[in-house]
């Protein structure tokens, strides 16, 4: 009878056990938000697999009026003052990486409009051909306006056909470009937003300014980057960084127009 007992006490006891390792596990799982592959946030291994849908064509453009989009022509780009799949872009790279105080790109990564439907990797990939690293780096107002006015002295600098793509976009920058002045002069009200309000850039304040690899070493005209001895390289790529931000946002739209960062542009 005693040893019965014990028996019974033991698979009592086991029963008890497995019970609370049972429950402790599925609160892990709850808290941890986990899918079967243990990430929170899995893009698809297959390319052809939809990440977000876009109810509205975003039109691609390098220099406003430059007309590389396949949708909408060079007059409708010269009005908004760019395109805006470059502006997408830009705050895409910024919402994943919130410790940049603000972004840097050249219109020329970007390449295809982004059309109405399904958005998958395979089009992540024909939009952002260039994939590389994201680089973190210390600047200052001062060298933020030069690298503006460099990436847009390099298309003067050479046939403007061919290097329209070297033209700024950017993420909580914004400014005018008169591509009739002189270098120095081109670029104006140059201002950045602070999480709260747009202010004047401070010439001599430090920021975090958010660019590729291909910034990084100088494409494009961008000779200032190339100065920092300091920088991080962020954990997340160019495309896979544009995913991301599609799978989390679920839908794509192009920013309004308020949003782009050229404010205001004056053809040559």
């Amino acid at each position: 009878q005693v040893g019965r007992n014990i028996v019974l006490v033991l698979l009592l006891a086991a029963l008890v056990v497995g019970l609370v390792l049972g429950i402790v596990s599925a609160v892990n799982k709850s808290d941890n938000d986990t899918n079967d592959t243990g990430c929170e946030l899995c893009l698809p291994d297959d390319p052809s697999a939809v990440v977000a849908m876009v109810p509205e064509t975003i039109c691609f453009e390098r220099m406003p009026g430059a007309g590389y989009s396949e949708i909408c022509s060079a007059n409708e780009t010269l009005a908004t003052n760019g395109g805006g799949v470059a502006n997408l872009v830009a705050q895409a790279f910024l919402v994943e990486n919130p410790s940049a105080d603000f972004v840097i790109i050249n219109g020329g990564m970007c390449r295809k409009d982004i059309l109405e439907g399904d958005f998958t990797a395979e089009i992540a990939d024909a939009l952002l051909p260039y994939d590389g690293d994201l680089i973190l780096l210390p600047i200052t107002g001062s060298q933020t306006l030069l690298a503006l006015e460099q990436g847009v002295e390099f298309i003067f600098a050479n046939p403007i056909d061919a290097k329209t793509g070297a033209y700024p976009y950017a993420a909580n920058l914004r400014y005018a470009v008169n591509m009739s002045a002189i270098f120095g002069e081109r670029v104006t009200d140059l201002e950045v937003y602070d999480g709260t309000e747009w202010g004047p850039i401070d010439p001599f304040a430090q920021y975090n300014v958010l660019i590729t690899t291909f910034l990084r070493d100088g494409g494009d005209g961008y000779e200032v980057f190339t100065e920092s001895e300091t920088f991080t390289i962020t954990p997340v790529g160019v495309v896979k960084t544009f995913l991301t931000y599609a799978l989390k946002q679920g839908t794509l739209v192009g920013p309004p127009l308020e949003d782009y960062s050229t404010t205001a542009f004056i053809p040559r």
